[in-house]
């Protein structure tokens, strides 16, 4: 997926050395993301957009970085609010508007390991809205409890810890909505990279106990998709 993010000071020179710290790890990392610059809280406001991640100033000319907060967070305008300030004796009032951190200026360096900490968190908690095909009510399923996912003709059954939910769908587009987390392990298949306990003789074994074969043609993809993820996320720990 691709990410929101708004830089909001009302210096510039902050405004500029937050946005090149965000791109330089995303794209090390070799994740999208669109990038909106505001050079104060008015502006931001008026601009209705909606943000995975805000880094905001907190003493700016026209509204506080607080004040904006209390505003954004009313009209659910953004899901996680990183404050970047001059003035460390104001963390208390973070907490008031649930701010997900709080730095000073003169930690700029930590900006891209808390953005990239707020987006695994963000990943955790995102998910999607299915109709169960027996009951046809519409769940929410988060893609952190996601175990697995196999195609069935016109349907999708995603399986869970403890179970599964039967819905109309491909596997393709399942596939798109909950990103690189998901890889192939034999057509039909596909198993969560954050759910695989170990992968052997042919087989990946999942947290909750469950095991499904590897094809041949699959089993060095999924070997290095699994490393690659865990090196990945283990980064962030």
């Amino acid at each position: 997926m691709k990410w929101k993010i708004a830089i909001c000071d009302d210096e510039e020179i902050y405004r500029n050395q937050v946005l090149q710290l965000c791109q330089e790890r995303l794209e090390k990392e070799e994740i999208e993301a669109d990038y909106s610059v505001y050079s104060g809280g008015i502006e931001l406001l008026q601009s209705k957009e909606v943000y995975h991640l805000i880094f905001l100033d907190v003493e700016m000319g026209d509204i506080d970085g607080f004040e904006a907060a209390k505003q954004i967070n009313e009209e659910k305008l953004t899901s996680k609010i990183i404050y970047i300030t001059n003035h460390g004796e104001w963390m208390e009032h973070a907490f008031e508007v649930k701010a997900f951190r709080y730095l000073t200026k003169e930690q700029m360096e930590k900006i891209p390991n808390v953005m990239m900490d707020a987006i695994h968190e963000l990943s955790e908690n995102e998910g999607i809205l299915v109709k169960e095909q027996k009951t046809k009510i519409v769940r929410y399923i988060r893609f952190g409890d996601v175990y697995a996912l196999e195609s069935m003709g016109e349907f999708v059954i995603i399986h869970l810890k403890d179970g599964y939910v039967v819905t109309r769908g491909t596997m393709k587009s399942m596939k798109n909505q909950m990103d690189s987390r998901m890889t192939e392990c034999n057509r039909g298949f596909l198993v969560n990279l954050q759910k695989i306990k170990m992968i052997e003789n042919n087989k990946v074994i999942l947290k909750n106990g469950t095991e499904y074969k590897i094809s041949t043609r699959k089993t060095k993809d999924i070997e290095n998709s699994y490393i690659e993820y865990a090196v990945s996320h283990a980064k962030y720990r």
